[in-house]
């Protein structure tokens, strides 16, 4: 039913993939929690280009316009293609969601690492046992060796994962604990979530490489387009959920986690029982 990236059908016919995806997520959407039915929301219209904006509201939520040029975004989009016919692949877990790992700049297995994080066989993927054997960390693909043999975009990926830490006082101090690619289809959505604990990370960032779509985080729902970055912590990343809403095109975007929880349980959401059960798997590979 999640045709492969390379499938002729993940290539053709965006409005059938468009009423497939919004019809599934339309019906099997899960129910909102109480406190967002009698939260109004609002929507953030920050606009400058290249600064930092953090919402005045919610203040754990920061969004840089335009922060990776058209050349830096041609380069990425070369990396992608090259990355999408090789060994590494991309692994299918909701329909029209699809995932690509990889190792951060130092990898969690090749430098000293957070306190409490050893390596990472914690790690897994959404899916069956077979998939995610396919998709263990030792088998992802590393940003250190695509920057090391000077493939095109590497060097760009890592001054994101650098940049944002630079950019964002939050983010200061805080390790890079992996990457992820990932691809949503025409009607597909991130559906309302927390990332998981621990490795889901401290503080997370995306930046999107093509398309566009509004995001919601908590009362507060934003536009972003390709160059944007947004990012969440704290009361953003732990107490509200955020999702990602459909679009009438594909989404392209890099995920960036940094630093691990102290926590080991996500608070409580009010009425939070009363929801529908996890569709399954860990809400790790959320974006």
């Amino acid at each position: 039913f999640n045709q492969p990236l390379n499938h002729p059908m993940a290539q053709a016919m965006p409005w059938l993939r468009y009423l497939r995806n919004s019809t599934y997520y339309h019906f099997f959407r899960k129910a909102p929690p109480v406190e967002e039915l009698h939260q109004a929301s609002s929507y953030w219209a920050a606009s400058q280009l290249g600064v930092v904006h953090q919402n005045p509201t919610l203040r754990s939520v920061w969004l840089i316009r335009n922060c990776l040029d058209l050349q830096g975004r041609g380069k990425l989009l070369s990396l992608v293609r090259r990355l999408s016919t090789g060994a590494g692949g991309w692994f299918g877990y909701e329909l029209g969601r699809w995932m690509m790992p990889l190792h951060a700049l130092p990898a969690l297995d090749e430098a000293p690492h957070p306190p409490g994080c050893g390596l990472v066989e914690g790690l897994d993927v959404f899916g069956p046992q077979q998939q995610r054997v396919a998709a263990a960390p030792e088998k992802w693909l590393r940003l250190g060796k695509l920057r090391k043999e000077q493939v095109m975009g590497a060097e760009e990926m890592y001054q994101l994962q650098e940049m944002l830490p630079q950019r964002i006082a939050a983010f200061q101090q805080q390790r890079c604990l992996f990457i992820q690619l990932q691809r949503l289809e025409p009607g597909a959505e991130v559906t309302a979530h927390r990332d998981a604990l621990p490795y889901g990370g401290d503080r997370i960032a995306t930046v999107v490489l093509e398309g566009s779509s509004q995001v919601r985080v908590g009362s507060q729902t934003f536009q972003v387009n390709a160059g944007d970055c947004y990012a969440i912590a704290d009361e953003a990343r732990y107490v509200v959920e955020h999702e990602v809403k459909a679009a009438s095109c594909d989404r392209l975007s890099l995920t960036f986690r940094y630093g691990l929880s102290n926590l080991k349980v996500l608070p409580a959401m009010p009425g939070e029982e009363l929801r529908a059960a996890d569709r399954g798997g860990s809400a790790l590979w959320e974006a």
